[in-house]
């Protein structure tokens, strides 16, 4: 008798989750359903315009894009003008600080006039300081450069130099191509107060295999030059893409 006062007792709850439990199972389903939907009818589309790719291909495409931008980061491109706050850039070189016990601190920080100053303290060094005026920032076919006037330094070596330097590069990069890390394939040129950083072979040895629809991201996004103010930089873009593929693109990317 006992056994059953307790089911009677307990039946309502049972019911209860029961039905939260199919509300919820439900909701995913539902959600599942609609999110394929909307990949079929994306495949669909992408196949109309683009009948020579393959599933997987259009599915490689798709996912790169998400992976790399947002609409709003598209429209900028599209715009040819990406602004970045000094703090965002901090906060991607900061990320990179708890990977390399060497390197304990690094910042940046921009001014009027294309000024940087970059500080950095190593655990096998000590304290680095850097303070420049950018002359020259570009990305295109024939070249990738950065060109720095030093103004003041303060025990910077190479190998210092060039992990400083890639670390400031990929924290803008990362805005144009998707995730990358340039590693220390940096050539660098310093002839008195001129310093020349080459970042191509990085580059390309890092995302030079990145492709949409048969363009190669680092040949269809160019980077025309960078302006400094107080607290933000402007990196002045070319993005050198057919109308077709760039409503395939605002597509995919309002899709999520």
């Amino acid at each position: 008798m006992k056994i059953f006062e307790v089911l009677k007792k307990n039946i309502p709850v049972v019911e209860e989750e029961l039905k939260q439990s199919l509300k919820g199972k439900m909701k995913d389903i539902v959600q599942e359903g609609l999110e394929g939907v909307k990949e079929k009818n994306l495949f669909k589309i992408v196949l109309e315009k683009f009948p020579n790719l393959s599933e997987l291909q259009i599915k490689q495409n798709t996912e790169l894009v998400k992976k790399i931008w947002k609409s709003k980061d598209l429209e900028d491109l599209v715009n040819g003008k990406i602004t970045l706050s000094e703090q965002s850039v901090n906060e991607y070189i900061q990320k990179g600080l708890s990977k390399d016990n060497e390197w304990q601190e690094l910042a940046v920080a921009f001014a009027n006039d294309n000024i940087i100053e970059i500080s950095a303290k190593s655990s096998k060094v000590g304290r680095l300081f850097i303070k420049g005026r950018i002359e020259n920032l570009c990305h295109n076919k024939e070249e990738s450069l950065l060109n720095i006037a030093i103004i003041e330094q303060q025990l910077i070596d190479r190998p210092a130099l060039s992990w400083i330097l890639s670390s400031f590069l990929s924290s803008f990069l990362v805005k144009l191509y998707g995730p990358i890390k340039i590693g220390k394939k940096l050539k660098i040129e310093l002839t008195g107060n001129k310093l020349e950083v080459d970042f191509r072979d990085a580059l390309y040895e890092n995302i030079g295999k990145r492709f949409f629809l048969g363009d190669r991201l680092l040949d269809v996004i160019e980077i025309k030059a960078i302006t400094l103010e107080a607290e933000k930089a402007i990196v002045t873009t070319n993005l050198t893409i057919g109308e077709n593929k760039l409503d395939l693109l605002r597509l995919i990317i309002n899709e999520r």
